[in-house]
């Protein structure tokens, strides 16, 4: 019979799962194993925005070599990660057209393709939620037989969520969630306490 905490983490993964089929639609692209999605529009504007400014330096390099290598290491020094930089906008977009909470997006596996006429958007699964002591990624199923150290920043989020739907109560989370990975308790709790702390300067 499953324990308490193997029944939690099967819920919080399953409300995860949930949502990928929600913004994939049920349908799995041709590796059969990822969901795949439109990336919506403002997503899709900052891409492109992206991606043509990007050409414009490489064009701009390319001018300008046969005078200096200036822009052509502009361009290897400002390279970037696409989805590292619009992965905030892409969460708060999705969640918001389909009225789920950010925090169950925000624990979803997603990759992009961004390409002009291929927009579109991979969802692979549950970000991993559990770790081994040792920091190995572990299955919800695998509770009871292996001894749990972390909970992932995702689960964290995922969970916590959850909670604030009224899903779960935190006092669960409390009690059942290991702590987060990278982060000691000490640290965890000063932190969680500045929080009810009232700033005494506002940042712009």
């Amino acid at each position: 019979m499953a324990s308490y905490k193997q029944n939690l983490c099967m819920r919080i993964s399953e409300e995860i799962t949930k949502v990928a089929d929600l913004i994939g639609g049920g349908y799995a692209a041709k590796d059969d194993r990822a969901k795949e999605f439109d990336l919506p529009p403002k997503t899709a504007s900052i891409l492109r925005e992206l991606r043509s400014s990007r050409v414009e330096t490489f064009n701009r390099g390319r001018a300008e070599q046969q005078n200096h290598l200036g822009w052509h290491a502009y361009g290897a020094m400002h390279g970037y990660d696409a989805l590292g930089i619009i992965h905030p906008v892409l969460i708060a977009e999705l969640a918001e057209m389909h009225d789920v909470h950010i925090g169950l997006v925000s624990a979803l596996s997603i990759r992009i393709r961004d390409e002009p006429a291929l927009m579109k958007g991979y969802i692979l699964g549950a970000s991993p939620l559990l770790l081994t002591k040792e920091g190995l990624p572990m299955h919800y199923s695998d509770v009871d037989v292996v001894d749990v150290g972390y909970s992932t920043p995702a689960m964290m989020r995922a969970a916590w969520a959850g909670a604030s739907m009224g899903w779960w109560d935190a006092e669960v989370l409390l009690r059942y969630l290991p702590p987060m990975y990278g982060v000691d308790q000490e640290t965890a709790m000063a932190m969680m306490t500045d929080a009810y702390v009232e700033p005494s300067v506002t940042l712009a």
